[in-house]
């Protein structure tokens, strides 16, 4: 039984201009997890993870509405690995 275990994915930095009350309470937030020994990076991963895959759900949901019941081909040609639920904020 090895005690190493590989990364299964890469890391990336993001940036992201959130209000500064949120701000605020991320840094608290990762303070308090350090203290108790959790990796609090990991677990926004997994949360921004699941908003993706939320976001994700809902832009095809759209898209099949806006092209008669047939899924639009994206602009830059990706193709989304994520899936998920929730509500995505309409723009205007």
């Amino acid at each position: 039984m090895g005690v190493l275990q590989r990364k299964s994915d890469g890391t990336e930095v993001i940036s992201v201009r959130v209000p500064t009350a949120i701000k605020a309470k991320l840094v608290e937030l990762r303070q308090r997890a350090h203290v108790l020994g959790f990796n609090f990076n990991a677990t926004l991963a997994e949360v921004l993870g699941q908003a993706a895959r939320q976001i994700h759900e809902e832009l095809d949901s759209e898209e099949r509405k806006l092209h008669g019941g047939t899924k639009a081909s994206r602009a830059n040609g990706a193709n989304s690995k994520v899936s998920g639920n929730g509500a995505v904020a309409r723009m205007r």
